[in-house]
């Protein structure tokens, strides 16, 4: 079949024979006889209303598919010749935009006059080649929000194209998911089809063409003045950026809140964003487009260290072995010698909190002192190609649990066995807990839902769900027996494990509830939000006893010591703060950086606190005078989480990089400075 170009005809499929639409008499092959329309893509509708797409065939290139835009305006005689001079140059740059492998190709232009006098209408005709593979919007509506690593590396993908059209003195105008392609075997592509459209249609109608109400959020404040800039394509990929992490049209937004709703475009995440990409999409969605990037080369200049080789795709499922892009690294047993270690810590009271997850381990027994500044780098377990967001241990110390934002969980024996990777959730692992008894696995993901697992045989139990928006933050009673969950839909839930049914629901976070952490004797619940506050809960009743204010930042981890008395807290803008939980009063400012720390977690004997950081290192700090012990290095990405071995000797991190990493105490007697 062959479609008809007449936007009014009623029937506009016509046989493959036809030259002319048999209802309306239009033409239906182009610059004669060569490009033969058939199927029109409404999906590709231009957002100034006066454009359409077809797949077409050209004849002269028997399979040779390719787009043809035609855009059709109304004009006077008299306008003719002053639209065919505009029209020449501008496609002809546009046609050098050709030159850079990730901008689809015009192959052909040609223009045509239909009517006279003040009936007189221009068709202009663009043929563009044929990309195979789907936009991004088509990927965001099937799969979903992509996760923070895959956003970075579709930026970092097209700050190089984008700057390339501003170097040709060219502007886009009209970067947003839509019209960015994923070719097929190949990388992505940015479609520049709108681009002479919207010049010729502005100089029909003497002021730039705005969008209509569909993508009215993608575009910035003073190209809607008909101001556009450089800036104004920047601001347009960090806006590109943000629907692609939140799932959520800007235009949704838009109407509601206008420009304002930039100022706060994290809390409409389901997942967290690197430290990296939330610092350059904070100066790309800058209202104000002084205070932005002025070019995309800058935009990539901040980006530290250089991007890498492109990461490859995990497999679905890789039952009971390293999947292929998993290297798991032979290293010594932790059961030195043959023998295993011995438990230092008994499942039971106790809280060590790890930064987003709040999982927990507990023991009743005083454990010896730790030299944490002894601690050095023994290997790298794990190399994944995605972000790695939360570990764990098992209480005995033996597997290592790992948290993917690629939705999966992996399951590292440490005796040497092969690791087993869990297709757990659809989106990003943000948070894990183990029970005191070592048998149940609990994960908490963006997709809104909490699964349990067997970890004997890693079977699924339940699934959780009532929260509305992802689950950031898990927190387990010591006895095992009540779980506790926190979300980006601002609610807390406290679940029954045994029958995996929902108790209560706290409320009274204003925003979205990242950290949770339980006092040892399971009777005060503590939890931080992006609201910058942080509540005190007594847990049996549920009712609100304190609420901290000295944050002013959201808060990114809590952790609780033995104790029961010291509260260690952290935020976005790397400010960590020790608290007198029985008090709710501030103890310290004990430190003031300018990374963010999202995980925390406090030595087993209460006396350290250990910190991973977005400037790539961990920190270790002596809680008793506050003074910093040591900085470990070896991360090449921030540090997005970390976990002690129950006898606290040996420290296990991650970072956004997807390398998970083992440090241990040295024997040997550290020298002197």
């Amino acid at each position: 079949m062959i479609s008809c170009l007449n936007p009014d005809c009623l029937h506009s499929e016509n046989a493959d024979e036809a030259k002319v639409c048999e209802n309306c008499g239009d033409i239906l092959v182009l610059r004669p006889d060569r490009y033969r329309l058939r199927r029109k893509m409404t999906y590709l509708a231009d957002s100034g209303g006066n454009t359409s797409y077809y797949l077409a065939e050209d004849l002269e290139q028997p399979g040779g598919t390719c787009l043809v835009e035609v855009l059709t305006l109304p004009v006077r005689s008299n306008r003719v010749e002053s639209l065919r001079s505009l029209w020449e140059p501008v496609a002809q740059g546009v046609k050098k935009l050709s030159e850079h492998p990730q901008i689809i190709s015009l192959r052909d232009y040609f223009a045509e006059t239909l009517g006279e006098g003040l009936a007189s209408w221009m068709r202009f005709y663009l043929v563009w080649e044929w990309a195979e593979g789907e936009t991004l919007a088509q990927q965001l509506a099937q799969v979903g929000a992509f996760s923070s690593a895959q956003v970075e590396k579709v930026l970092l993908e097209l700050l190089p194209t984008v700057n390339f059209i501003h170097q040709q003195n060219l502007l886009h105008l009209d970067i947003k998911p839509a019209t960015i392609i994923r070719r097929r075997g190949q990388g992505l592509l940015l479609m520049v089809n709108g681009l002479i459209s919207r010049k010729l249609a502005a100089a029909v109608v003497g002021e730039p063409v705005l969008a209509r109400d569909s993508v009215l959020g993608n575009y910035s404040l003073e190209q809607m003045q008909g101001e556009g800039n450089a800036a104004s394509d920047l601001y347009a990929l960090g806006v590109t950026c943000w629907e692609l992490l939140a799932g959520i049209r800007p235009s949704q937004l838009w109407k509601v809140r206008g420009f304002s709703w930039v100022h706060s475009w994290r809390e409409y995440l389901r997942q967290p964003v690197s430290s990296e990409l939330g610092r350059v999409l904070d100066r790309l969605l800058a209202a104000n487009h002084q205070e932005r990037y002025q070019s995309a080369a800058a935009v990539l200049a901040d980006f530290s260290p250089p991007p890498g080789p492109p990461l490859p795709s995990l497999p679905a499922i890789v039952p009971w072995q390293p999947p292929d892009d998993v290297v798991v690294k032979k290293r010594d047993s932790l059961y030195q010698g043959g023998k295993r270690w011995k438990r230092g810590m008994l499942v039971g009271t106790g809280v060590l909190v790890l930064g987003l997850a709040g999982y927990g381990v507990w023991s009743v027994v005083v454990p010896k002192p730790v030299a944490y500044d002894r601690l050095s780098l023994t290997e790298t377990l794990v190399k994944t190609s995605t972000s790695v967001l939360q570990l764990a241990f098992t209480p005995k110390g033996q597997t290592l649990v790992v948290a993917g934002a690629d939705g999966k969980v992996r399951i590292l024996p440490l005796t040497g066995d092969k690791m087993q990777t869990l297709a757990a959730h659809k989106a990003a692992v943000n948070a894990l807990a183990v029970t005191p008894d070592g048998k149940t696995l609990i994960s908490a993901s963006a997709d809104k839902t909490i699964a349990l697992w067997q970890l004997a045989d890693t079977k699924p139990q339940a699934t959780l769900t009532g929260h509305t928006f992802s689950v950031f933050a898990l927190a387990l009673t010591p006895d095992g027996k009540t779980l506790v969950s926190g979300s980006s839909d601002k609610t807390i839930k406290i679940w029954d494990l045994k029958s995996a049914k929902l108790k209560t629901t706290l409320t009274g976070h204003q925003g979205w509830v990242r950290a949770l952490a339980i006092t040892p004797d399971g009777k005060t619940l503590v939890s931080g939000s992006q609201d910058k506050t942080i509540k005190i809960w007594d847990l049996e009743s549920g009712k609100l006893k304190a609420t901290l204010k000295e944050h002013q930042s959201g808060i990114l981890s809590l952790a609780i010591a033995p104790d029961r008395k010291t509260l260690v807290s952290s935020d976005e803008s790397g400010l960590i703060l020790t608290w007198d939980l029985a008090k709710s009063e501030l103890s310290q400012i004990l430190a003031r950086n300018n990374t963010w720390f999202r995980s925390l977690t406090i030595s087993p004997d209460g006396q350290t606190l250990l910190a991973g950081g977005g400037d790539k290192t961990i920190k270790i700090w002596n809680l008793s005078d506050g003074q910093l012990q040591k900085t470990l290095t070896g991360h090449q990405k921030g540090v997005s989480a970390l976990t002690l071995s129950p006898d606290g000797k040996t420290l296990v991190s991650a970072s956004e990089d997807g390398e998970v990493k083992m440090w241990r105490v040295s024997s040997s007697t550290p020298q002197q400075d």
